[in-house]
């Protein structure tokens, strides 16, 4: 019952503020979505936190606009490189976007959540946060948290963003071994319906 009443009240937390660009009214959301668990040791301004928080909706919200360039502008460049290269992704997210659009079902919106501890490498800031995804089924409301993998080469001031698509650290590390095991990946989330 906790959990449907918390997914209750951040959808309707998310609604007022869906799909906006303007900063000053989607950082108004992110101290509800992040609670008071989230923390960053390397500096203790706020300010990289809600630089990391605003890119990485930036990119979730190109996904949602089909604005794949700038999308793909925001993945990890390891694996842009993996899928050779910007023109190949995007060339393949566009294929994969017009075969998924099926009428019963569509995305409303994805939203970034509980940023763990930011860790730095040497080379690399490295962090993992939650995707949270509302998407429209055709019963009600599908609810379903994944993970991220956040990682900048200039302390901070630009994040690229890894899907870690359920896989642990380990797994994770056999394709980007310059990821820190001190990274924390949780498992995805049991998707949560909210039918009419």
């Amino acid at each position: 019952m906790k959990r449907f009443l918390l997914f209750t009240f951040l959808l309707a937390g998310c609604h007022n503020s869906e799909n906006t660009d303007d900063p000053q009214k989607r950082n108004a959301t992110i101290p509800f979505i992040l609670g008071q668990k989230s923390t960053v040791q390397v500096t203790p301004s706020s300010d990289m936190h809600v630089t990391l928080v605003n890119q990485a909706y930036e990119m979730m919200n190109s996904y949602l606009k089909t604005d794949f360039k700038k999308f793909v502008s925001k993945v990890y460049p390891g694996l842009v490189s993996k899928e050779g290269g910007e023109n190949n992704m995007i060339f393949e997210l566009k294929i994969s976007s017009a075969g998924s659009k099926d009428g019963e079902t569509s995305i409303d919106t994805m939203y970034a959540a509980g940023v763990h501890n930011i860790i730095n490498t040497g080379n690399q800031m490295q962090t993992t946060l939650s995707r949270i995804t509302i998407v429209t089924v055709p019963d009600g409301k599908m609810i379903t948290v994944s993970m991220l993998i956040a990682i900048s080469e200039d302390n901070g001031q630009n994040w690229s963003f890894l899907d870690a698509n359920g896989r642990d650290i380990k797994s994770m590390k056999e394709s980007f071994p310059e990821l820190s095991d001190k990274l924390v990946l949780l498992p995805d989330g049991k998707p949560i319906y909210i039918r009419y």
